[in-house]
């Protein structure tokens, strides 16, 4: 059976396709806390694979009445929740899918969806342009985000605080009470973000052909990385050493100090939409517009 390493600067330039898999339209791949499934999302609901990616997958299922446009995982990997085209959140049983609860607090499409790190607090983000935060331990409690003046495209949980950009242009980091931080640079509207493990690095990839780099404790870019094109996905490793990004379906990995660029790989046929690293930082999932999830690693 073939072993694979860590991805690291090093040996980025090696990485290979190990498996692959057709969905309908993806928006988002997402990597169980322990690493044992991956989800994807996609046009025709969710499929889930367990315990190994190829092949037919373990469990398919569709929670809405229409696209599923992002997922999590909770921290103890018992919730899959869901968001979707129908303004819904749902919340399922990943061991089956089994629908749980069905939230409805927004008034447009719920594009983005995170937990925080302890499973506590569940965000969700809409074309409503609001963004909203559930005490999952006293659901009475919920907050409601104001400030952007367009679409939420992706939010991300940034130690206490949490991120969130849109199609403004901007990306905004909001404390626990409510008070929020912009952060300008990008020229077009933000398409996603990711976050460090450690909480200080936030990365941010836009329409206007940059990704970016910022250093969350004191709100300022650091890191400006220049691409061909339209740069629609973004993601970190385990240990926050690599930056990987779509260029207009080429998957770029960056070492996330330096900005230097490591490796250009042409992944897929059209741009990618969503990128994961395995928490073990071993393999590195890519979902596409070319209605393919596809599994890198590197031999060992």
């Amino acid at each position: 059976m073939t072993s694979y390493q860590p991805i690291t600067r090093d040996n980025a330039a090696q990485l290979v396709e190990i498996a692959r898999a057709r969905c309908g339209f993806i928006t988002e791949v997402v990597w169980s806390a322990d690493g044992r499934a991956l989800a994807v999302a996609h046009g025709g609901g969710v499929m889930l694979w367990r315990d190994g990616f190829g092949g037919a997958p373990t469990l398919t299922f569709q929670p809405h009445d229409g696209p599923v446009k992002s997922l999590a995982f909770s921290s103890d990997d018992v919730i899959l929740a869901t968001a979707g085209a129908d303004a819904t959140v749902r919340l399922c049983t990943a061991a089956d899918g089994r629908l749980m609860t069905t939230l409805r607090d927004h008034r447009d499409s719920v594009d983005a969806i995170a937990f925080s790190a302890n499973g506590a607090l569940l965000a969700t983000g809409s074309a409503d342009m609001t963004v909203r935060v559930l005490d999952m331990t006293e659901t009475a409690r919920r907050q409601v985000l104001r400030g952007h003046e367009d679409e939420i495209t992706d939010i991300a949980f940034v130690g206490s605080a949490l991120a969130s950009s849109s199609r403004d242009t901007t990306v905004r980091l909001w404390t626990s009470g409510g008070d929020h931080t912009v952060l300008r640079g990008h020229t077009d509207w933000v398409r996603a973000l990711a976050c460090s493990a450690d909480g200080r690095s936030l990365a941010s990839s836009s329409r206007d052909g940059t990704a970016r780099l910022w250093n969350v404790a004191t709100a300022q870019e650091r890191l400006s990385l220049p691409h061909d094109g339209d740069s629609r996905a973004v993601a970190f490793s385990r240990d926050g050493s690599l930056l990987a990004t779509d260029d207009l379906g080429v998957m770029r990995l960056w070492d996330a100090t330096t900005g230097e660029l490591l490796t250009g790989i042409e992944a897929h046929a059209k741009p990618i939409l969503s990128l994961a690293f395995h928490p073990n930082g071993t393999w590195l999932a890519s979902g596409s517009g070319d209605n393919t999830v596809r599994l890198w690693g590197v031999p060992g």
